[in-house]
């Protein structure tokens, strides 16, 4: 099992960057952010963003999800945590800690 961190959750999906593949300007996706014959890195490898539906659900818990990525196939621990970017920023996360202090 692999735990990975959320980078972004709205209404309708989670967002993560993969561990494991990376994007490069051409579209391409690979799994190594370096060239593997001159072992250089590839100045425009970005993590690959994989996205799962988040149930309309948008506060700090663990998700696990089977892997979208082709070098992985292990199941995914998304944790959303405060860092989490959220649509209205972390004011959702200040409402539901404040909500459930008053219970």
């Amino acid at each position: 099992m692999v735990d990975v961190i959320a980078y972004e959750i709205d209404e309708k999906h989670i967002r993560y960057k993969c561990p494991f593949c990376y994007t490069l300007s051409s579209g391409r996706i690979t799994d190594k952010a370096y060239n593997p014959r001159t072992f250089t890195l590839y100045k425009s490898a970005k993590p690959n963003i994989h996205t799962h539906g988040s149930c309309g659900e948008l506060h700090n818990r663990i998700e696990t999800r089977s892997s979208h990525c082709t070098f992985n196939n292990e199941q995914v621990n998304i944790h959303i945590t405060d860092e989490t970017k959220r649509p209205f920023g972390n004011n959702v996360v200040n409402f539901f800690k404040n909500y459930n202090q008053t219970i």
